[in-house]
């Protein structure tokens, strides 16, 4: 995979978090990736996941695939029962 461009953007329409899959409406800052893994594509992540996978890559990242897979918050906040990636975030700083 290459990444192409990777920033903050003020989305111009709605968009759902790669990592969390919650939507987000227009106008909320969010980071944009445009890489070329399967193809040409974009994907969006909130400002929460981003802080995330930045601090505890280890939860997250896909050591076989090297990525950060789809849905990768959303799938661990059972695990450390929490209700959304805000409350993952906290109890994951106080480990």
């Amino acid at each position: 995979m290459d990444i192409l461009s990777d920033k903050n953007v003020i989305i111009r329409k709605t968009r759902r978090c790669y990592a969390c899959l919650r939507v987000f409406k227009k106008g909320t800052l969010m980071r944009c990736q445009v890489n070329t893994y399967d193809g040409i594509g974009s994907c969006y992540c909130c400002a929460t996941c981003q802080m995330l996978l930045d601090k505890f890559p280890k939860y997250f990242f896909d050591e076989d695939e090297h990525i950060y897979p789809e849905s990768c918050v959303f799938e661990i906040l059972n695990d450390h029962q929490a209700n959304n990636p805000e409350e993952l975030l906290t109890k994951l700083m106080n480990l």
